[in-house]
């Protein structure tokens, strides 16, 4: 009876680790993905978030101050984007395609590049003061990531004297569930915990080891949420919303409609009601304009289109953008 027992809680255990979703490159760090970033100082220790994670789970960061995590708050209104390079008013990094901006002061501009023959997104490098260039590329995820996944890379990092040495770069998908801030609640966001041990001093010589905690949006990419360890027992948090301070669920990105997706010969765009439009694209993840279309009615002609992950970026006349990410 007990052996029977043992198998039934195996079987259940199992089967809720299979219905995870995986966490590829198209949940992370897309073109084009922009928003509005906030900042908190939480005084709570790092270590004692780690624990708090799991399957199906739900993070309530929901209360303020005191017994809840934040020690201060600012609600989400400057500028988050993820651009192509080209577009950064930094200088770009060789072979980089994402620039990952946020306009505060302890954010810097990181540059990515992402490979499909090795399904992993690459850290070139940093802007703050000056340039900082990984010498090879740092992986910084690979994909896809299964529930419970744990991974690590070392690269031998060759930056010129006195920088160099060697990057370890660990993550590991341990949760998936709910995420419940004070401006609205996220469903469906992975959670992917990360360290980087520096040995080669490319962080400007100050941290030798970088600590993360963050929390994906399932449907489009962008980090709703990090924790970054600052010390052993103080961290700072940013976190991002579509519209500043409105609930992410109703945010008007999530009204844009688009179907079928899969797309096919022709693609039904639909929008909240009285909404006029100025400008309607089909951006490749280069963030070039692969297909413009008509408003009335709203599609887009897809016949010529080749296989591959695209985005419907939708321009009112308000200057709001809406985005959908659709595949072929």
């Amino acid at each position: 009876m007990k052996q029977f027992i043992s198998l039934v809680l195996f079987l259940s255990v199992s089967v809720v680790l299979v219905a995870q979703p995986q966490f590829t490159a198209s949940n992370c760090f897309q073109l084009n993905d922009a928003s509005s970033i906030g900042f908190a100082v939480v005084s709570a220790p790092f270590s004692d978030q780690q624990s708090l994670t799991g399957s199906d789970y739900t993070w309530d960061f929901s209360s303020t101050g005191t017994p809840g995590p934040w020690t201060n708050w600012a609600a989400p209104t400057a500028e988050y984007v993820f651009q192509a390079s080209s577009s950064s008013i930094h200088t770009p990094f060789l072979a980089t395609q994402i620039n990952e901006y946020g306009q505060l002061p302890f954010a810097r501009d990181h540059f990515y590049s992402y490979s499909s023959a090795s399904d992993t997104l690459y850290l070139n490098g940093f802007y703050s003061s000056s340039n900082h260039q990984y010498m090879p590329a740092i992986p910084y995820l690979s994909f896809p990531l299964s529930y419970s996944d744990s991974i690590h890379t070392h690269t031998i990092q060759n930056q010129g004297a006195p920088m160099t040495g060697s990057v370890t770069r660990y993550w590991i998908y341990d949760g998936f569930g709910t995420l419940v801030l004070p401006y609205g609640t996220a469903n469906d966001v992975y959670r992917i915990r990360s360290m980087q041990v520096d040995s080669s001093y490319v962080l400007n010589s100050i941290l030798s080891t970088n600590e993360e905690i963050i929390w994906f949006r399932q449907s489009d990419g962008i980090p709703v949420l990090r924790f970054v360890k600052q010390g052993e027992t103080v961290m700072y948090a940013y976190y991002a919303s579509a519209s500043g301070a409105t609930a992410i669920s109703e945010t008007k990105s999530n009204k844009l409609s688009v179907f079928p997706n899969p797309i096919q010969e022709r693609i039904h765009v639909t929008l909240p009601n009285n909404e006029q439009i100025a400008r309607i694209e089909l951006l490749d993840m280069q963030g070039r304009t692969a297909l413009q279309g008509a408003d009335s009615p709203i599609y887009l002609d897809g016949s010529s289109l080749r296989s591959g992950a695209y985005m419907i970026q939708v321009t009112l006349e308000d200057g709001t953008r809406l985005q959908k990410r659709v595949v072929k």
